[in-house]
C-alpha cells in the first residue's frame, strides 16, 4: 500500500472523527500493514502521520478547486469561485477547520515545535497555493507583494470566520466580507492595483 492510499484512510478518519482518532496503532490496524512497516512510514510517531493526513488533505482540497476553476471560462466567476473556495470553509468543510483549531490548541499547549513548523508550513502551503492560482488560472499582473498580501489575508480569513461563525456563534456578514475580498482581488488582477489614497 503506498503513502499516499495510507493518507486517504487517514484523512478519512480525521474528517470523520477528528484528529483524536489519529494513531499509529489505529491506522495501521485500517490498512493491514505490519506493524513495525508502518511504523518505519512515520518516524516521529502519531504527530508526523497526523500532519502528514492534514497536509495530504490540503493539497487535495487546493486540487479540487484547480480543476474546478479550469472548467469554467469567465474570469469574475473564477475569483468568485476561489474567494469563496478559500473563505468560506466553515460552510462547506467545518470538521476540517476543526481539524486546525485542535492543532493550534495542541501547540499552545505543548508548545511542540514539530508541530508549529508543520502546520506553518501547510499553511504556507495554501498561501502558495492562492498565488500559484492566481498567477497560472487568472493571468494576473499584479505584483508578488500585493498578492501576497492577498493571500494571505484569504488564508487567515477562513480560519477566523469559521471561529466567528462555528465556535462563538456570532453573526457575520460574510457575503459582504468576501465581496470585499473579490474586489480587492478582481482590481489587482486588472492591474489596478491594492494603493490606499
Amino acid at each position: 500500500m503506498r503513502r499516499q492510499a495510507i493518507l486517504k484512510i487517514a484523512e478519512k478518519e480525521m474528517l470523520q472523527h477528528g484528529t483524536s482518532c489519529i494513531s499509529l496503532q489505529r491506522i495501521q490496524a485500517r490498512t493491514g500493514i505490519p506493524e513495525k512497516t508502518f511504523h518505519s512510514l512515520f518516524p516521529e510517531g502519531d504527530k508526523e502521520l497526523l500532519l502528514d493526513t492534514m497536509e495530504y488533505s490540503g493539497k487535495e482540497w487546493v486540487r479540487t478547486i484547480r480543476r474546478t476553476l479550469r472548467t469554467m471560462q469567465d474570469q469574475k466567476r473564477k475569483v468568485e469561485f476561489l474567494v469563496d473556495s478559500y473563505c468560506l470553509g466553515t460552510q462547506k468543510h467545518p470538521s476540517a477547520l476543526d481539524t486546525y483549531l485542535d492543532m493550534w490548541k495542541a501547540i499552545k499547549d505543548t508548545g511542540d515545535e514539530y508541530l508549529r513548523a508543520r502546520l506553518a508550513s501547510i499553511y504556507q502551503m495554501f498561501i502558495a497555493s492562492f498565488l500559484a492560482i492566481v498567477k497560472e488560472d487568472l493571468i494576473s499582473v499584479v505584483s508578488d507583494r500585493e498578492l501576497y498580501g492577498l493571500a494571505f489575508m484569504a488564508t487567515v480569513l477562513s480560519d477566523a470566520l469559521h471561529v466567528q461563525i462555528a465556535l462563538l456563534k456570532q453573526e457575520i456578514p460574510v457575503e459582504t466580507v468576501t465581496k470585499l475580498l473579490k474586489t480587492l482581488l478582481w482590481n489587482l488582477i486588472n492591474g489596478k492595483g491594492a494603493d490606499y489614497v
